[in-house]
């Protein structure tokens, strides 16, 4: 059979009562020190997770703010585009309106000069024709010699 001898019984039984009292007392507390650092863990990482979705979300919560911020931007882009060409037609509009208003104003201006010219010149003609008339009723000669008087007399008379 089996020789045991007492240092050995001695041992074990100090071992027994030695792991039953470091189970009472410590393995309990250690159970829920550890139980609250599972516990501490898993709140850190619930709370890292959730921070992680605020961060997504966040994240995804400016990206469609900056893609409108984009659009609208692009649709302001556009509409001064628009605008500028709407604006730009207008003032050639307006232009060729002035233009032609001018241009209206010119020929008027240009065909009441021309009547005035006229005018003078029918009063000079007529002036000269009875200049002439008066002046070969004087002279009271013959035909050839009233018709070199009036030719010479307008040629002068163009001439000044």
């Amino acid at each position: 059979m089996l020789n045991v001898d007492f240092t050995f019984l001695f041992v074990l039984l100090n071992f027994l009562i030695l792991f039953f009292i470091v189970r009472k007392f410590f393995f309990g507390r250690i159970g829920e020190i550890i139980d609250k650092r599972a516990e501490i863990a898993q709140a850190e990482m619930r709370a890292a997770t959730e921070s992680r979705e605020q961060g997504d979300a966040y994240l995804k919560r400016r990206e469609d703010e900056l893609a409108a911020a984009r659009a609208e931007s692009a649709q302001y882009a556009e509409d001064a585009r628009r605008h500028a060409r709407l604006d730009s037609e207008e003032i050639i509009e307006s232009a060729k309106f002035d233009a032609s208003a001018i241009l209206a104003t010119a020929r008027e201006q240009a065909a009441r000069e021309r009547a005035e010219l006229d005018r003078r010149f029918n009063e000079e003609a007529v002036g000269l024709v009875i200049m002439a008339a008066s002046k070969v009723i004087e002279e009271n000669m013959d035909n050839i010699r009233n018709r070199e008087l009036v030719e010479e007399f307008l040629r002068n008379r163009g001439a000044a």
